[in-house]
């Protein structure tokens, strides 16, 4: 086989791959995006969290779809007065998110992940979890249902586990 010819053959696949995309991209407008979107609704709206449902879509075939915790208090205070006693003598730090992710990569396969929650200034959230990848028509609603419960399990694990540096400041 001549060179041309390993050009030529290697020219079909790389259209196979092309057309790959593109079919992925079309089942993920047509169908997983509604499935995704239909189902983390019903769950945010079925299970009383302190959760949302939303989209980040704008990067075109790179959206996200999203089911995240709200921002909400941490528990955690620093006090900005010697004599505090009121609240306004404290500064309160938020926890915010903790999210459940589903991507569009490059080649419109369905990334799936974690991110986990962040104490601004206290703790980051750190690296996400990464769950599975998908071919767009394979996921179902079991398995989002499936990676809700695993995001639920993680968030338990977070909030027993958070690995603080325990410590006091000196202040001269």
């Amino acid at each position: 086989m001549t060179r041309l010819e390993i050009i030529r053959k290697t020219s079909v696949a790389y259209q196979e791959i092309l057309h790959k995309i593109e079919t992925r991209r079309n089942t993920w407008k047509n169908d997983t995006r509604n499935l995704i979107l239909e189902q983390l609704n019903e769950v945010q709206r079925e299970v009383t969290l302190n959760w949302y449902v939303d989209t980040d879509n704008y990067l075109e075939n790179r959206e996200v779809i999203f089911l995240s915790f709200n921002s909400s208090p941490s528990g955690i205070k620093t006090v900005l007065h010697e004599e505090a006693e009121q609240e306004t003598d404290f500064r309160h730090y938020v926890k915010k998110g903790g999210a459940l992710l589903y991507s569009q990569l490059s080649d419109s396969r369905v990334y799936v992940s974690i991110q986990y929650p962040e104490i601004v200034e206290l703790k980051d959230c750190g690296e996400p979890k990464h769950l599975d990848s998908f071919e767009p028509e394979e996921l179902t609603s079991d398995i989002i249902l499936h990676h809700v419960q695993e995001f639920l399990e993680e968030m338990i694990h977070w909030e027993q586990n958070v690995k603080d540096i325990p410590g006091f400041r000196i202040v001269t």
